[in-house]
């Protein structure tokens, strides 16, 4: 098996390497559990509203959480365990062109690429080989802006619901040796039509809002990037005649948290047995590799369609600021909130019939009843 990638690593990415239940698991399954657990785990999660209510919600004691693991950090772990299964890795190699032969998958790349039996492509959001197979039906639904700055405060995790970005937020997290990685996600049709500005946005946060202001006047360590996202599974087709997409060219990001490691090496999971499978059988044609996507729609497309009616009510501010007012009174509540986020809730175990119940009789109380 040969890697092939256009970066050398590792490589000093602005994310914030917050990393959910689901990448821990997969951490786990790789023999890496005893290597992320020597970094800070999700300590206190703080979420603010757009209209100033927050509320800080202790993570301490639950027996699966996150942790944060600085991405170029992370990159390597990921590619030492590759090369220690058996895997050739080619870095700094682009890959420009890919053809479907009769037996073979070619590859147009600045360097001696083999010809492989089943090309798996993981390009992200930007699925320009997919893209010339014709496997994408549409294209990158959000873009984030990320930096990382110097700051020696308490590791706590924050996401701030912002006025103009919902239902997207922007964060502050943890980035290791001193460092807080900040960012903050809109959605893409906001930007195209001119009401977003996320640099702007960015700014302003950054002086304004994150860690109470903390980072006002500092330059960042490692500079502001941008970056679409493609949160939709239906995005793409997500196999072909000897190619199968993963990670986020498969649109396996979380439609509601935009979290996309975990998902990413969960469909890694995913499509490594796919690809096992077919190279068992000998069978590369799209009708044989077709089950992939089904496997895909069973892992996340019930929990996908669950975040999406989530996102609906996260649009609203008078919404948020009602669910963090509650989660001020309600320990319980709040716990629940910040288990989606770190991945140990799903969104659809938070749309039971009984916990809507409880949220429709809470919300048509009289108000004065609702602060009490």
């Amino acid at each position: 098996m040969v890697l092939v990638d256009k970066n050398i690593f590792p490589r000093d990415k602005p994310c914030g390497g917050a990393l959910s239940a689901l990448a821990v698991d997969c951490l786990t399954g790789m023999g890496l559990d005893g290597w992320a657990q020597r970094y800070p785990a999700w300590q206190e999660l703080r979420f603010f509203g757009p209209r100033g209510r927050q509320v800080g919600l202790d993570m301490r004691g639950r027996r699966r959480g996150g942790y944060f693991i600085p991405r170029f950090e992370l990159d390597a772990a990921l590619c030492e365990a590759a090369t220690g299964a058996g895997v050739r890795l080619l870095q700094g190699v682009p890959v420009t062109g890919a053809s479907i032969e009769a037996r073979w998958v070619s590859l147009q790349a600045a360097g001696d690429v083999p010809r492989a039996k089943i090309l798996i492509l993981a390009e992200g959001a930007v699925t320009a080989l997919a893209d010339s197979l014709r496997l994408t039906k549409y294209g990158p639904n959000y873009m984030a802006v990320r930096a990382i700055y110097q700051y020696e405060g308490p590791a706590a995790a924050e996401l701030h619901f912002l006025p103009g970005v919902l239902p997207c937020t922007a964060w502050a997290y943890p980035a290791g040796a001193g460092r807080v990685s900040v960012g903050l996600a809109g959605e893409l049709r906001d930007i195209n039509a001119g009401r977003l500005n996320l640099e702007a946005a960015l700014a302003d946060f950054v002086e304004r809002h994150a860690l109470g202001g903390a980072l006002a006047g500092k330059e960042a360590v490692v500079p502001l990037a941008a970056a679409p996202i493609r949160s939709r599974l239906g995005s793409v087709r997500p196999y072909g005649t000897r190619v199968l997409l993963a990670g986020e060219a498969a649109g396996v990001v979380h439609p509601m948290t935009l979290q996309g490691i975990g998902a990413a090496m969960e469909s890694g999971r995913i499509v490594a047995q796919h690809a096992l499978y077919a190279l068992e059988k000998g069978q590369f044609g799209a009708r044989d590799l077709s089950a992939y996507a089904l496997a895909l729609q069973r892992r996340f497309g019930v929990e996908y369609r669950a975040a999406r009616v989530l996102n609906i009510l996260l649009h609203s501010e008078r919404v948020i600021e009602r669910l963090i007012g509650r989660a001020q009174r309600d320990p319980g509540f709040a716990s629940l909130m910040a288990s989606v986020y770190v991945g140990t809730q799903s969104a659809l175990g938070t749309l039971t019939p009984a916990n809507l119940g409880r949220y429709l009789m809470w919300w048509r109380q009289p108000r004065r009843r609702r602060r009490g």
